[in-house]
């Protein structure tokens, strides 16, 4: 194998990575963690600097090491500046630190793998944060705020918030960070070359190892996505999160709203009951899906002729409900 060159591949990594990246000594000791790192585990680079990997990993050294060319991959435990536990994959490959070698280790969240795999899936744009650091933001968010992910990971929501926003936002953030959800609302964002109006509808979120909060956004720009979706005689308004069958306005909680909006987004295709609970309470929500199962209920009972016989929202055995218009 040929070592790679600390120099040209740990700085590329160490600025923009959105996953942790650790640089060893040859024997496991930590020299010192990139940003991501710090967010994930809770400790400064300063800190663990000259500490043993077990100071984070339930694993040792020699467990993860295998020769002095290469590293096992390997599925362990890491445990946070909290004390909170969580799987991790590592992998590793040497390199050349001046006159002597040693590693780079990355840090894959196994669980973090499947959320980013499926926001990078949906067309709908996403961003996770943590109390407004941004930890990731999916292609379709990347598109709308025309950035790319090395310019917006790391930053502060806050840069791209409008300062007419600001106090109703730190608000909500205060608010998420003690493990409630937010309802949904519309805000306008600062963007390098112009404004936007986007409705954002937040979720709780385990991620990089701690609670944080993703953020669902729509764009409700003049020259955007159409504030409302109609289906026939019924209107979903977006900007003011409001629902009408014909002039009557229809009440729906934020939930069924949510609900609503996530069935809307992909009429004539299942969603599934656990997507519906992920998406809208959170992976890490207490609860379960029959609290979907109450929601969808009064939710048919507000917006079906016939609840009984519900034509809107159809459930689609052994695959979840799906919106269907004629």
């Amino acid at each position: 194998m040929t070592l790679t060159s600390y120099k040209h591949l740990f700085q590329k990594l160490w600025e923009w990575s959105k996953d942790p990246v650790l640089l060893l000594e040859e024997d496991g000791t930590i020299i010192k963690i990139n940003l991501a790192s710090e967010m994930v585990f809770g400790y400064t680079s300063k800190e663990l600097a000259g500490q043993s990997l077990t100071k984070l990993f339930l694993v040792k050294s020699e467990e993860l090491f295998d020769s002095a060319e290469k590293c096992l991959r390997k599925k362990v435990k890491y445990v946070t500046s909290e004390g909170v536990e969580s799987l991790a994959v590592l992998s590793c490959e040497s390199v050349e630190l001046g006159d002597r070698l040693g590693w780079m280790l990355y840090v894959e969240g196994e669980k973090d793998q499947l959320v980013q795999q499926g926001l990078e899936e949906t067309a709908d744009p996403v961003i996770i944060h943590h109390q407004g650091t941004i930890l990731f933001a999916n292609t379709a968010c990347l598109d709308l705020l025309e950035m790319g992910a090395e310019e917006i990971l790391h930053r502060n929501v806050f840069e791209y918030i409008h300062k007419d926003h600001h106090t109703e936002m730190e608000e909500r953030v205060r608010v998420s960070n003690q493990y409630r959800g937010m309802e949904p609302t519309t805000i306008k964002l600062k963007l390098p070359t112009k404004d936007i109006h986007v409705f954002v509808a937040p979720s709780p979120v385990f991620f990089h190892g701690k609670s944080c909060t993703q953020v669902y956004m729509r764009n409700l720009s003049e020259n955007g996505m159409q504030n409302d979706l109609i289906f026939g005689d019924m209107r979903v308004d977006m900007e003011h999160q409001t629902v009408y069958k014909g002039e009557q306005q229809i009440h729906l909680s934020s939930k069924e709203f949510l609900i609503l909006l996530k069935l809307v987004r992909s009429p004539g295709e299942p969603v599934t009951v656990q997507t519906l609970f992920e998406s809208i309470w959170g992976t890490d929500s207490f609860g379960d899906t029959r609290t979907v199962m109450v929601h969808l209920s009064n939710l048919r009972k507000k917006i079906e002729d016939d609840p009984s016989h519900p034509k809107l929202i159809q459930t689609v055995r052994g695959e979840g409900y799906m919106f269907s218009f004629d």
